[in-house]
C-alpha cells in the first residue's frame, strides 16, 4: 500500500470518527492565519523542507478522532501504580518515536 492510499484511508478514518478541523497556515500576503481549504492526500505527501503530512497526522483534533479520547492504563509503576492516559496520546508518543509515521498508522487502518 502506498503513502498516499494509507494517508487516504486514516483521513477517511478520522473523519468517520467526527474529525472536523482543517489546518491553519499563516498568510504571508495578509499576514493573517487562516484555514486551508481541504487538501487532498497527495497534497500532504508533496515534499519541501519538511513532510507536510505531518501537520495533519500530529495534530490532537485528527489524533483524538482517529483513535479515540478513551483513558488507558499504559504501564506499571512500581510506586504509584497503572500510568493513565488518553488512547490517542499513548499513540502519538509511539508514533513519534516511528521513522515512517505512515506506516504506523496503517496498523488501526
Amino acid at each position: 500500500m502506498k503513502n498516499a492510499e494509507i494517508l487516504k484511508m486514516a483521513i477517511e478514518k478520522a473523519i468517520k470518527y467526527g474529525w472536523k478541523s482543517r489546518p491553519l497556515h499563516f498568510n504571508e500576503e495578509t499576514h493573517k492565519i487562516e484555514v486551508n481549504p481541504w487538501k487532498t492526500a497527495e497534497w500532504y505527501l508533496e515534499c519541501g523542507h519538511f513532510r507536510r503530512y505531518y501537520e495533519l497526522i500530529f495534530t490532537h483534533d485528527f489524533a483524538k478522532a482517529f483513535w479515540g479520547n478513551i483513558e488507558i492504563d499504559t504501564a506499571t509503576r512500581k510506586a504509584n501504580g497503572p500510568i493513565r492516559m488518553k488512547r490517542w496520546q499513548y499513540h502519538l508518543q509511539q508514533m513519534i518515536l516511528e521513522p515512517e509515521p505512515l506506516k504506523y498508522l496503517k496498523k488501526f487502518l
